[in-house]
């Protein structure tokens, strides 16, 4: 707190004796170079705590492990819950075009930096065949379900289990 107030003096310092400067100071070319040079000073004096503040012990610009470990965790978190909104919605495109109780599990996979989607996991084991469907063989349904589900996710191998 001492060290505000000193500021604050030195500030008002400084100002008191520019003003007496500019009261004694005769009119002429030399009032602009003196007015410059007191508003350097003025400038310095205001910003003299700036490497005090800057030398903070409380910041810390390099990352720990915990942190990291935090980080990992949150993008480990953010894609499973990308997984979960996908079976989601692929169970919904289901429902929408007739075929319900299709139960979806994908299988999220890491190399290390990226997360993918390798396989995916068909259960029409409860599978039930609505109104607004035709009635089709087991093998049109699941070319069907294929055909949809190559719309939303690419590159991944469907497995069906009946």
């Amino acid at each position: 707190m001492s060290s505000i107030s000193s500021w604050v003096l030195s500030i008002a310092g400084i100002v008191c004796i520019s003003v007496i400067i500019e009261i004694i100071m005769p009119e002429g070319q030399m009032n602009k170079y003196i007015r410059g040079v007191l508003s350097f000073i003025i400038i310095l004096v205001i910003i003299s705590p700036l490497p005090n503040l800057l030398k903070a012990k409380d910041i810390n610009v390099n990352p720990t492990i915990n942190q990291i470990g935090i980080q990992q965790e949150f993008i480990d978190n953010f894609n499973i819950a990308k997984k979960d909104a996908y079976e989601s919605d692929l169970s919904k495109l289901m429902e929408n075009i007739g075929y319900g109780d299709v139960s979806f599990e994908l299988n999220l996979k890491t190399d290390g930096e990226k997360y993918y989607f390798d396989k995916l996991f068909v259960d029409l084991s409860k599978l039930v065949i609505k109104e607004n469907a035709q009635h089709k063989d087991i093998v049109e349904i699941k070319e069907e379900i294929l055909g949809e589900v190559s719309k939303v996710i690419k590159d991944v191998e469907v497995y069906f289990e009946e």
